[in-house]
Formats: C-alpha cells, structure tokens, sequence
C-alpha cells in the first residue's frame, strides 16, 4: 500500500473503516482533520450512496471535533451544505451554509466562494417569494467579488438570472443572462498553466434557456 493509500482509496467497509481509523489515530494530530476531510470527499466522489453517506459522517465528525480549526469546519459545513441541496435537504442545506457563512468570518476562511449563490438556489427551490430579495443581495454580494473560475462565475450569473426572473424583473434577468452566456462562450481559463481549468459545460437547454432571457433586456 502507498504511504497515502490509507486516506486517499475509496475503499470502505467495516474492516476498511477499522484499519481507516486505526491509521488515523496513530497520525499527527495536525494532520488527522486534513485526512479525514480528504477520506470524506472520496467517499463522496465515488457516487456510492452507502460510500457518500460515511462520507457525510466524516465530515460531520470534523464539524463537531474540538480540535478542528474553524477553516476546516468552514470547508465541512460547505461540503454538506451544497450535498444536501442537490439532495433537495433544503432546511439542512441552509443550516449548514449559514453556519459555514458565520464562521468564516470577514476573510471567508475555508469557504469555496458559492455559499452565497447556494443559498439563493435554496431559496429558489423552495418557491418562496417572500426569499427572494435576500437571495438578489446574496448573488449580488458574491458578484462583487469574482470567483477565480469560470464555471463558479456562470453559476453566479445563472443564479442571478433565475432570481431576476422570480421576481419579475426581466431587464436584470437579461443582463446576468449575457454575461452567464458570455462565461460560457469563454474558451480560455485565463489561467497561463491551465487553459481549459473551470471552463463552462453548458447543456443545451440552460443554453436555450440564457439565451431567451438575454433577449429580454
């Protein structure tokens, strides 16, 4: 086995969350968050349902550990956050981001710069109207300060755009629309040593969805 394989393989099981745990014990304190953390979101990337639930758990434990610093927390609360949303966790979706937003203090420690965009779609998905002037501050105040990736970007824009649309406001729609399109047109990272990193994948549908809004200026 690789001086990493321990923390970094998807395998998971009774005896393999046994020897996990025994590894990670006899680890440098400083260091048993970190591969904690790492284990989770491999568990969490193999699409297993029974794999991504131990995951959770791990991140959890990271939440709920003493000993954790608040930036790893931050990137826990985040992870489970956005999981829950795609999962339609609303209530636990929200808690989670919130938190994630309160701890990380000014300098968003930890966070991955779409907490903010997160809760607007959380606020979208509920249906909600009476939500929704906070969710146009929420994309608005991530806006102002661009994530280095393009597709985070488009995310911010899409969101944007929906949240306009909900609240009736076509000529704003139409204006993030441009811009979520023009993210997605972009065929360059403007990263030097990588080009194609964060570029936008845009389905035919969200594409023909932008571009209708766009025309409503």
């Amino acid at each position: 086995m690789a001086p990493t394989d321990w923390f970094r393989s998807t395998d998971w099981g009774e005896a393999a969350e046994r020897d996990f745990r025994q590894r990670l014990a006899r680890a440098r304190p400083h260091n048993q968050i970190q591969y904690r953390r790492i284990k989770a979101v491999t568990l969490l990337d193999t699409g297993d349902p029974a794999k991504a639930t131990s995951g959770q758990r791990l991140l959890i434990e990271i939440v709920d550990s003493a000993e954790a610093p608040e930036f790893e927390k931050v990137m826990a609360l985040s992870m489970l956050g956005e999981r829950a949303l795609r999962e339609g966790r609303l209530d636990e979706a929200e808690a989670n981001l919130r938190e994630a937003l309160r701890i990380s203090g000014p300098d968003s420690s930890g966070t991955s710069g779409l907490e903010e965009v997160w809760l607007a779609q959380v606020a979208l998905a509920r249906g909600d109207r009476a939500g929704l002037p906070e969710a146009r501050a929420l994309v608005e105040r991530r806006a102002a300060y661009p994530h280095p990736f393009l597709n985070a970007r488009f995310e911010t824009c899409l969101t944007a755009a929906k949240v306009a649309m909900a609240l009736e406001d076509r000529a704003e729609a139409a204006t993030w629309a441009q811009a979520a399109l023009r993210l997605a047109d972009a065929d360059h990272s403007g990263l030097a040593n990588h080009p194609t990193l964060g570029l936008v994948r845009l389905s035919s549908q969200t594409r023909a969805w932008l571009s209708d809004v766009a025309g409503r200026a």
